[in-house]
């Protein structure tokens, strides 16, 4: 191998972010498909752009696949009646303590 697995991953990187692409795979989850396509890809004489070339479909396949499930998630995604309720009661909070520090401003005012 005539690369280190840093270089492959910062490569792939920048290909699977090319032209303002977003990245939808962790640092993580791109390591962890590194280690387990070296073995099988990778011998002595290996380049870089070699290795690059057999990973790069299957790591896009990979980063296309999690962006098709957080839009599926996002257009589905309806928050529960008590979500909605607690959003409602932060709401209140937040109004009432805006009105009450206001109006005690107001009252310094006068003072």
């Amino acid at each position: 191998m005539k690369f280190t697995k840093e270089q492959a991953v910062e490569q792939l990187k920048g290909l699977l972010t090319e032209g303002g692409k977003t990245l939808h795979l962790s640092d993580r989850t791109i390591n962890e498909n590194i280690d387990d396509l070296i073995p099988l890809l990778v011998n002595d004489e290996t380049e870089l752009s070699d290795f690059i070339s057999k990973a790069l479909p299957f790591v896009k396949r990979t980063n296309a696949n999690f962006e098709k499930e957080k839009a599926d998630f996002i257009k589905s995604y309806k928050p529960t009646q008590s979500q909605t309720t607690q959003q409602q009661r932060k709401l209140r909070t937040q109004k009432a303590r805006g009105f009450r520090h206001s109006a005690f401003s107001g009252l310094l005012n006068v003072i």
